[in-house]
């Protein structure tokens, strides 16, 4: 509905947004109950002036009665002159002897910046931007989101691998030899005996000189 009131503002055309907030007493339906779609349909034709029906098994009040010429004046004078406002005022002393609170508010077109409708019920007021919450939800979030899963899509690839070259050369062999090392000769008692060092018997004297001194002194 608000994407709908949005394109035709948009263009121009007289729009007026309304939200309708009652309904009549009937057994199927609990008093504690919201209005659901289509609950305005027998006040636009005048139902509650002429009582229930088997379709709309409802038990009308004073205030059915005075809701019901309220909501037909709106769509009639909006017929006429694309207005609801004009040409016919609200006026329902017919029904109550004191003046209803429609006459007391002006229902203000509707454009995509304020987003001003009318709540139609027992207290009608001008209010604005209609459940926001939820309609951003559906008119701003989630598209944002399906657009950022077409951007993130990753684009599908094909690598084409050129085919092998046909040649007629024929391949080089190669012979690989290996080389033994010469062996080595062992060693000769002669060559051991001539290169090992010459040995040179280093004793420690200090030892056997302390061990004679000390006899000495004993005796």
């Amino acid at each position: 509905a608000v994407a709908t009131a949005d394109l035709h503002s948009s263009f121009g055309s007289p729009t007026y947004f309304y939200a309708f907030y009652h309904h009549c007493q009937t057994e199927q339906v609990p008093p504690w109950a919201d209005a659901a779609h289509g609950d305005e349909i027998p006040y636009v034709f005048g139902l509650p002036m002429i009582g229930p029906t088997e379709l709309f098994p409802c038990n009308f009040s004073k205030n059915d009665v005075m809701l019901s010429a309220v909501v037909m004046t709106y769509w009639t004078n909006f017929a006429k002159t694309g207005d609801p406002n004009q040409p016919v005022p609200q006026d329902t002393k017919f029904i109550h002897t004191k003046p209803n609170r429609f006459e007391e508010v002006a229902w203000t077109r509707y454009n995509q910046k304020d987003q001003l409708y009318l709540h139609i019920g027992l207290k009608p007021r001008v209010k604005e931007h209609y459940r926001a919450n939820k309609v951003n939800l559906w008119l701003e979030l989630v598209p944002h989101l399906h657009s950022l899963n077409e951007v993130t899509q990753p684009i599908p690839t094909t690598t084409k691998i050129p085919p092998p070259e046909a040649t007629n050369r024929t391949p080089k062999t190669k012979v690989l030899v290996t080389k033994r090392p010469n062996p080595t000769p062992f060693p000769t008692e002669t060559q051991d005996s001539h290169n090992q060092p010459h040995l040179v018997d280093q004793r420690d004297y200090s030892t056997e000189l302390s061990v004679t001194i000390a006899v000495g002194a004993s005796l």
